[in-house]
């Protein structure tokens, strides 16, 4: 006779390897439709009626990005004790508490007036946070301390600075690190298989190697009217060409050194678009920046399986004009 626990055992071992293979992350999203279409319809009323700024959609990201990140990451899948996928979750853990920490400590969103017993919350709740990001990091010990100096680290400064920190660029900074490090081990934070993702999850990793640049580009260059046109679409011929050559070998190595080569060759191709703007167009960049910054929240709210974040993006984007986006690409 069959032992039944090994029937359940190899039922949910063929379960959670069919779960890794397929993607569920984008069967979540169609899920979620309808949420969105609400989201968008309404989004403007949503926006006011709630006061919604880009300081509290990073706040809201960041806080979801965290947990998920905390609840799903998963150490026995890596080949060494020490892995970099396991330094970059840490890098983000320690954004995402310098950030809440600076936001929370500079009196703009500060639970005092809401709640009497501040000072309770302000020594109990720290360290009750590092203690549980270095729970959830068991049973391998080293990431464990990695975590909690990492969040400890991140409350610290954020309580010595004592203000906020750039909201977009820090938010699409920890979510840029989190999808490279889907890329380079997608089963860590159980997005993925390895060797085995479907060609939705490529090309939502492609998409997330395109956008983010693009979000980099527009945020640290400036426009010049650099190049005349001729060699600006030349240049941008060049870009197109090896931007789909970079993107073949991916989909053919799903290698993370190819990711990280296909969203250089992506911010060096947007940095010239906006070297070759007129110095001009300073408005039409920060509009476009901020849109860029909605569609990545949407995007990574997608491929991260956290609603919240997606519909949150939704709420944020803000339609620019078809003609600012074509002088731009």
């Amino acid at each position: 006779m069959l032992d039944s626990s090994v029937i359940v055992q190899s039922a949910a071992s063929s379960f959670n390897n069919m779960a890794l293979r397929s993607p569920d992350f984008f069967w979540t999203a169609i899920l979620c439709i309808p949420i969105f279409m609400v989201a968008w319809i309404f989004r403007t009323q949503i926006r006011d009626k709630f006061k919604l700024s880009d300081g509290m959609v990073a706040g809201l990201t960041l806080a979801c990005v965290a947990i998920l990140t905390l609840a799903r990451q998963n150490f026995e899948v890596l080949r060494q004790s020490f892995s970099w996928t396991g330094i970059v979750v840490a890098i983000c853990l320690f954004l995402c508490s310098l950030f809440l920490a600076g936001k929370y400590y500079s009196g703009k969103t500060r639970l005092s007036g809401l709640l009497k017993k501040s000072k309770f919350i302000d020594w109990f709740v720290p360290p009750l946070i590092t203690v549980v990001a270095g729970l959830c990091a068991l049973p391998n010990l080293k990431m464990a301390f990695v975590q909690m100096g990492a969040v400890v680290l991140g409350l610290v400064l954020g309580w010595s600075r004592r203000r906020s920190f750039g909201s977009q660029t820090i938010t699409v900074m920890v979510m840029f690190l989190l999808t490279l490090a889907m890329a380079t081990q997608p089963e860590f934070l159980r997005f993925g298989q390895l060797g085995q993702l479907t060609v939705v999850h490529l090309v939502f990793l492609t998409a997330a190697a395109v956008l983010f640049p693009m979000y980099f580009a527009l945020r640290m260059v400036k426009p010049s009217g650099f190049l005349n046109n001729s060699w600006h679409r030349k240049f941008k011929l060049l870009g197109w060409l090896c931007g789909v050559l970079v993107f073949a070998l991916y989909l053919m190595t799903e290698s993370e050194l190819i990711f990280v080569a296909l969203a250089l060759v992506s911010f060096v191709y947007f940095a010239e678009s906006v070297r070759h703007l007129p110095m001009s167009s300073g408005d039409k960049i920060v509009e476009l920046r901020n849109n860029v910054w909605s569609v990545l929240l949407v995007l990574f709210g997608v491929l991260g399986a956290v609603p919240l974040v997606a519909a949150l993006g939704v709420l944020m984007y803000k339609p620019v004009p078809k003609k600012t986006v074509m002088e731009f690409l």
